[in-house]
């Protein structure tokens, strides 16, 4: 007992209070109320544990089992009893206990799965992440399922075999992926390691447990891994590309199947081993060019370089290459990597283009935006008189300085309005660098690589000249308003020349009706008062002068409008007829209308205005379009043709329709002024033409078409040879300057 306490006997004088204070102080009072507890109950015996604290500071646990004797009257009179050391008992106990805590909390709160299952294979416990792993709402729910019952049908023959094979101790454990049938029915991949649990004493198989992990995410990357590198192999096939990877420590390479093809090497090879090896297949005119791009890829990282080969056929075949240098921590390039595609008959098709396109006249560029620079093929450069860069280097300034001032509003608004991959499309004027020249260009491109808030990095298109074109526009339109003008000056001359001929048919009814009236006042003069007949003479008289002012004004009006001194020029047919085709077809380009000039080009040329015979011819063609327009769905195509013969020495012009025809109460006066038979007209353009031919000393007429339609003839003299222009004569033989 000293021995326990760690006392001497002489420091123990058998007193209670002497034991007491060794007891820690948080065991006392627990102690002292058992005992008093028991001895109130008049117990026998009492089993108890308490902590001691010894001199030298240890604590040791005590264990009290002790027997009580009481008097007659129930008195405890005597306790006998023993302490025993149980420390470390006590410490295995509590190391016990937390190995069990650890055990049940590893097991509970574990990321992965784990059930104890006995050797036929069912589940005796599982913990709480497995139950989640198959969907069941508890552990509980697993107990005493069948590790079979769970394991998908396609998978159980070979979990039948793992369990026996663990079961019979032919092995300790197993590890592999295999899939478990959830809850709901679903499978779930899943890694399992099973492992035998043998009796410690005999060795033989008692149990079995297992740890499951979830490998649903690990199966769908190592299927997205597969299908990837099945793609990437696919590709590669299809792209012919070819792969390669060079160990620069040792200066090794290893090459793939596509690699040893596109060089023409057998593939068990294994393709070029080092940078001489390649290079010894490169062509000897790009052999300098391709090792400087390698060099260079070990200090700056990325590579890019096309050049040729020769295969070992004797064949010369393009290449593109693209690799990337990869860096140790220290910075130094320890593996060059890349592949290789042929691009030979990419390089054929761009030649073929650039060669149709050089054929064509359209100059390509290219810019990229964000840099400011610009790529032009060769012939780009003279269209706007710089000198030609060999490597078509150039930039976005370039361009824009030469666009004249006034364009550069229409021609940023043009590129800024363009939607994605949609063309945008710009006629402007320039002043060419090297001369000056205004010439006119048009533009058309793509973005073809858009930032995310829509703003092209890279562009590129055609720029082509289209200065005869404009300048043909120009003058086309320059002359469709000329004649216009000529016609709308003609038809006001014609309607004056009506209006003056309608005016003057009454203004000289009322002459003579005054004549007569003062013929009438003259014989009755005698019997009027003299005042009267005076006043009346005078009124008379001055009727009669304001009347004859007023057909002096008339007459006047007539020899203003007719036209004089018109100078006439020899003029060759055909052009003014292809100026008025051009014209009278403008509004009616998809009618379905065909106009064709039909005119001999050996004809004598014509002495006539060329404005005026545009203006005849404009207004013939104008007609036959507007009515066969109007006349709608034909069995035939409707077709105006302009024929010319010589007769004696006029050429006689011809317009033919085959449209619906004259019907015959409008032939019989179809030149005559203010007859038409169009809802809006005004009647007076055929009778400007019967004006105009008449004044060149011709005639015009319609007759019906033979094949349907109106045939409209006009004749023309012919010009003398080497003719000067000579004004128009008049009746009276004055040529009108007088």
């Amino acid at each position: 007992m000293l021995r326990i306490y760690g006392m001497a006997r002489s420091e123990f004088d058998g007193r209670y209070e002497t034991w007491r204070p060794r007891v820690l102080p948080e065991d006392l009072s627990r102690l002292e109320a058992t005992v008093h507890e028991a001895l109130a109950r008049r117990d026998e015996s009492l089993r108890t544990d308490f902590r001691i604290r010894r001199p030298d500071g240890e604590v040791r646990e005590v264990e009290f089992v002790g027997a009580f004797t009481y008097g007659p009257d129930g008195t405890a009179l005597r306790g006998i009893g023993v302490n025993r050391d149980n420390t470390d008992a006590c410490r295995m106990i509590r190391a016990l206990r937390e190995s069990q805590a650890r055990d049940r909390a590893i097991f509970e709160q574990a990321a992965v799965g784990i059930v104890d299952a006995d050797l036929d294979g069912r589940w005796i416990r599982a913990n709480r992440r497995l139950a989640v792993m198959l969907g069941y709402d508890s552990a509980a729910d697993l107990a005493g399922t069948s590790w079979l019952d769970l394991t998908h049908p396609s998978d159980r023959a070979t979990g039948c075999e793992q369990l026996a094979a663990l079961r019979a101790g032919q092995v300790d454990y197993h590890t592999g992926d295999k899939r478990f049938l959830r809850k709901d029915g679903t499978a779930i991949w899943v890694s399992a390691t099973v492992s035998l649990i043998r009796t410690p004493d005999t060795g033989e198989p008692s149990s079995l447990t297992s740890v499951i992990i979830d490998a649903t995410d690990r199966k769908k990357s190592e299927a997205a891994l597969l299908e990837a590198e099945e793609r990437l192999r696919f590709a590669q096939e299809a792209a012919g590309a070819g792969l390669w990877n060079l160990d620069i420590a040792t200066g090794l390479a290893t090459c793939s199947e596509g690699y040893c093809h596109l060089y023409g090497l057998d593939p068990a090879s294994g393709g070029h081993h080092t940078i001489e090896d390649w290079l010894a297949q490169v062509h000897p005119a790009d052999r300098p060019r391709a090792r400087a791009e390698v060099e260079a890829s070990l200090a700056k990282g990325n590579y890019a370089c096309e050049y040729r080969i020769v295969r070992t056929d004797g064949t010369i075949r393009w290449l593109a290459a693209r690799g990337k240098t990869y860096l140790d921590e220290a910075s130094r390039p320890v593996r060059f990597t890349g592949l290789a595609v042929d691009v030979t008959a990419l390089r054929e098709a761009e030649l073929r283009l650039r060669t149709a396109i050089e054929g064509t006249g359209f100059a390509t560029w290219e810019r990229i935006v964000a840099e400011g620079t610009a790529l032009w093929s060769t012939n780009h450069f003279p269209l706007f008189g710089y000198p030609t860069d060999p490597g078509g280097r150039a930039s976005y300034e370039m361009w824009w300085n030469c666009i004249c001032p006034e364009d550069r509003a229409k021609v940023q608004a043009a590129v800024a309005s363009r939607q994605d991959s949609e063309r945008f499309d710009v006629v402007y004027r320039i002043r060419r660098v090297s001369d000056g020249a205004e010439r006119w260009m048009q533009t058309m491109g793509y973005a073809i690589d858009d930032d995310a808030e829509g703003h092209p990095r890279r562009m590129i298109g055609i720029t082509l000249d289209v200065t005869d074109r404009e300048v043909a526009r120009i003058r086309l339109h320059d002359l469709q308003n000329e004649l216009l003008h000529v016609s709308r000056l003609a038809d006001a001359g014609v309607m004056a020349s009506g209006l003056v001929h309608e005016v003057a048919q009454p203004l000289m009814a009322a002459t003579m009706a005054m004549q007569a009236a003062r013929l009438t006042a003259h014989r009755a003069a005698a019997l009027l008062p003299k005042d009267l007949h005076e006043g009346f003479e005078e009124a008379c008289g001055l009727v009669g002068d304001q009347l004859a002012r007023a057909v002096e004004i008339l007459e006047g009006l007539r020899a203003f409008i007719i036209p004089h001194g018109t100078t006439r020029s020899p003029e060759a047919l055909r052009p003014l007829v292809d100026d008025a085709c051009t014209v009278a077809m403008v509004g009616f380009g998809r009618s379905g209308t065909a106009v064709r000039n039909a005119v001999p080009e050996e004809l004598p040329n014509v002495l006539a205005n060329a404005v005026q015979i545009r203006q005849v011819l404009f207004n013939l063609l104008r007609n036959a379009i507007q009515a066969m327009a109007e006349q709608g769905t034909a069995l035939v195509e409707p077709t105006v043709t302009v024929t010319a013969d010589l007769q004696d020495a006029m050429v006689r012009v011809a317009v033919a329709d085959n449209g619906p025809g004259l019907a015959p109460e409008v032939a019989a006066q179809l030149f005559e002024p203010f007859v038409t038979t169009k809802p809006e007209g005004m009647g007076i353009g055929l009778s400007l033409c019967r004006s105009i031919v008449e004044s060149h000393g011709g005639s015009i007429c319609a007759e019906a078409n033979p094949g349907g339609g109106v045939v409209f003839r006009f004749t023309l003299p012919v010009a003398p040879c080497d003719e000067v222009p000579l004004p128009e004569q008049h009746e009276d033989g004055t040529d009108g300057s007088g």
